[in-house]
């Protein structure tokens, strides 16, 4: 089981590994059955599931700067951009 300090460490080095600064606002949708999420989520969840169109909805409301997630989430976000 993960301690407290290797979550934030976590959190730390992928945010300096993409050059995130504090100014960036980061969307992170996937949902929390997802590894990733055990790892990066510190916020609210948008859905219980992914849903592309509440994804953009966030992006656009909170300024977001940058996106996690995986391909068929991203695939799926460029699609509801689309219609």
């Amino acid at each position: 089981m993960p301690t407290h300090t290797n979550l934030l460490n976590n959190g730390r080095f992928v945010g300096s590994r993409m050059g995130l600064t504090s100014n960036d606002v980061v969307c992170c949708p996937p949902p929390l059955f997802h590894c990733f999420e055990l790892r990066a989520r510190k916020h609210d969840c948008l859905s219980k599931q992914f849903d592309a169109d509440r994804v953009l909805d966030a992006i656009v409301q909170e300024d977001c700067t940058s996106l996690y997630g995986v391909p068929t989430m991203f695939i799926a976000v460029i699609e509801a951009q689309k219609r």
